[in-house]
């Protein structure tokens, strides 16, 4: 419950309103449930739009559903690498799109190597995965 319905509540007590202020609390704890599950359904739906566009942008410019690395390239777009990539560009817009998204999911998909599939990781991982990559290129 939010400090200003609890500060409503105790007040109410304090003034003889006890059920009223039980029913402010009831009231709330519904909210709250309701405002979780909600949270849970943006976070799912944010994570399969950072899937799709990831594809999309694969696709756009490399004909593929998942060019094998893709992820790499375009985190390295997200840390303002060049936007250049195969037959076309990726766009600024593009570009912010994977950043919010990254950001509201707490993710990045990558596909592990031999994997069929991508999967989503958190990003702390993500990033280790990047750097660890990164300087084994160097």
């Amino acid at each position: 419950m939010s400090d200003a319905l609890r500060r409503i509540a105790v007040g109410l007590r304090v003034h003889g309103h006890a059920r009223l202020a039980e029913q402010i609390e009831r009231e709330a704890a519904k909210l709250e449930a309701e405002n979780a599950e909600l949270r849970a359904a943006l976070a799912k739906h944010a994570k399969s739009g950072l899937r799709h566009l990831m594809e999309e942008i694969s696709e756009d410019c490399w004909c593929a559903g998942w060019l094998s690395g893709m992820e790499y390239d375009l985190w390295s777009m997200v840390q303002g690498g060049p936007r250049d990539y195969g037959v076309s560009e990726v766009s600024q817009g593009e570009v912010g799109q994977l950043i919010a998204l990254s950001q509201q999911t707490g993710g990045w998909w990558h596909r592990p190597k031999g994997a069929d599939d991508a999967v989503s990781i958190s990003l702390d991982d993500w990033k280790a995965l990047f750097a660890s990559r990164s300087q084994a290129s160097i």
